[in-house]
C-alpha cells in the first residue's frame, strides 16, 4: 500500500495524490516512468523521483522510521502491509473519561 502512496512527498496532499492516481499513475514505478505529470513542475518531478527512489531503498532496508514526519499520522496505516511483522497495536484505556 505504501508503494501506491505519494502523500509522503513534500507538498503532496490527498487532493494532489488523487490527481496523480487519476492520471493512471498507480504506484512509484508508474510515477518514475512518466516524464511529465499534470500539476507537477519539471523541477518538482525530478525532486520527487529522487525521494521515491530514496523511499524504495528505505523499504528495502526495512526502516519504517523514514516515514515519521513525512507521512501524516492518520495515513500511517499505509505502512502496515509492508511492516506487518514489526507492527504492534497498543490499546489505551482512559477510565477518567468513562461516565
Amino acid at each position: 500500500m505504501i508503494k501506491n502512496s505519494f502523500i509522503f512527498l513534500e507538498k503532496i496532499g490527498n487532493k494532489k495524490e488523487e490527481n496523480i492516481i487519476k492520471q493512471g499513475i498507480c504506484d512509484w514505478n508508474d510515477f518514475l516512468k512518466k516524464e511529465k505529470i499534470r500539476g507537477i513542475s519539471k523541477k518538482s518531478k525530478s525532486f520527487y523521483n529522487r525521494k521515491i527512489i530514496e523511499a524504495g531503498r528505505v523499504l528495502f532496508n526495512n526502516d519504517s522510521s523514514y516515514f515519521l514526519g513525512k507521512l501524516p499520522n492518520k495515513e500511517m496505516y499505509r505502512l502496515y502491509p509492508f511492516f506487518r511483522e514489526e507492527a504492534a497495536f497498543i490499546k489505551k484505556r482512559y477510565p477518567y473519561l468513562l461516565p
